[in-house]
């Protein structure tokens, strides 16, 4: 997350304008990650070891994919 590169978190809200979702969709998004490991919800939000491993993987499939003209 941008924000959470300054403070170690980021506010919902902020995040929230940022992916451009319904509050109500992306709180249920928020607990699910939240259930899984991906992201921790304090003071603010801030992505779990295991959410920055998951977010390195998918960012190497895309990479992947992209080589193979999937996009």
């Amino acid at each position: 997350m941008k924000q959470e590169k300054s403070i170690g978190t980021a506010k919902i809200t902020r995040v929230q304008n940022e992916v451009n979702l319904p509050s109500d969709r992306f709180r249920v998004y928020l607990k699910d990650m939240n259930a899984i490991g991906l992201l921790e919800h304090r003071d603010g939000l801030a992505s779990t070891k295991k959410g920055r491993s998951f977010v390195s993987e998918y960012k190497e499939v895309v990479r992947v994919l992209r080589r193979f003209g999937v996009d």
